[in-house]
């Protein structure tokens, strides 16, 4: 009999399990007739309703993002989804993650642009970055340019009532370093944000653009500003420090930002993305929460270490960026 070679894991979010014996019974009809070279095994699953493997014989090189879209459409049920990978090193380690958008439920510079009345200036500056009409960094500076002279309750609005940890964020987290994995958190946005989430989550590992508060105001944007290309150095340096291999990152992305790091990593999954971003990423994550990235990588739901409860630093917070009107109480991290 032949070994397994690659397993196809089906999972949903946790908060609405809503995963079937029938989606697994069609799976492994597709899978039956899809490259094989024997029968797939029988389904195992790694949280009942929620998360299940099925682990298959592939007949040499398979193209895995094919198959996983072709088994979604199979299982036409929009709630699950499907990630189809090699079995060997599917458990990595190191997870190299984005704040906005993935670790948190918000986009922190949408947010100050909404509270200080610009939104619609920001996103014109976003859609010429997009558009490749500038690049990150002076669509960053252009975006500070409406912050700069403003009191830095703005930002402690935005930290108090705007921002929520997206669901499965910090199981994710503290049961890949409860099995020896490293976990860093590099994004484009404030380190005044950046900060009391990587706290919050237990993440060490933090590099974030940088914001130089004075007097209770704004007063500049530090230079360099961080850009893809500061990214992946700083991806870079942490494989070299703690001798990790490419081929065992796990990266989440959801802005095209992203996508130049994506040639840096083993597997990139684009999370609740757009489709140029989903387009480029290993697989992608629609529906489920962040606990699918454990399912992934073959956690079952007694691996996981129990989220707990870490109030946020506020005596720090004060102390570094002033009057906050007690945002650490209202916070729904």
């Amino acid at each position: 009999m032949t070994s397994s070679s690659h397993v196809a894991t089906l999972f949903c979010d946790t908060s609405f399990p809503a995963l079937a014996e029938r989606h697994l019974a069609r799976a492994g009809e597709v899978l039956h007739t899809s490259e094989v070279l024997e029968a797939p095994q029988e389904p195992a699953w790694l949280d009942k309703g929620i998360a299940a493997d099925i682990s298959f014989a592939s007949a040499g090189t398979l193209d895995c993002r094919a198959l996983a879209e072709k088994l979604r459409g199979a299982i036409a049920d929009p709630q699950i989804d499907v990630i189809v990978q090699p079995i060997e090193g599917r458990r990595k380690k190191l997870l190299f993650a984005e704040m906005d958008k993935v670790l948190i439920g918000q986009n922190t510079l949408d947010e100050i642009a909404s509270v200080i009345g610009c939104a619609p200036q920001h996103n014109e500056i976003r859609a010429k970055v997009a558009n490749g009409e500038i690049s990150y960094a002076a669509g960053l500076r252009e975006i500070f340019a409406f912050l700069q002279t403003r009191r830095t309750d703005c930002l402690s609005h935005v930290l108090g009532k705007k921002m929520a940890m997206t669901p499965g964020a910090r199981v994710l987290v503290e049961t890949m370093r409860a099995h020896g994995a490293t976990v860093a958190l590099a994004t484009f946005g404030f380190s005044c944000f950046a900060g009391p989430v990587a706290g919050k989550a237990g993440i060490t590992e933090v590099i974030a653009n940088k914001l130089i508060l004075e007097n209770d105001k704004i007063a500049a944007l530090a230079e360099p500003v961080l850009n893809p290309a500061g990214k992946t150095v700083f991806l870079e340096s942490l494989l070299a420090a703690q001798v990790i291999a490419r081929s065992d990152v796990l990266m989440v992305v959801h802005d095209a930002a992203d996508l130049p790091l994506l040639d840096h990593v083993g597997c990139g999954i684009a999370f609740r993305a757009e489709a140029l971003v989903t387009d480029a990423a290993t697989a992608r994550i629609d529906r489920g929460d962040l606990s699918g990235l454990l399912y992934i990588q073959g956690y079952r739901r007694e691996d996981f270490v129990t989220e707990s409860s870490r109030p946020l630093d506020a005596s720090d917070w004060k102390r570094k960026y002033g009057g906050y009107e007690k945002a650490h109480e209202r916070t729904r991290f």
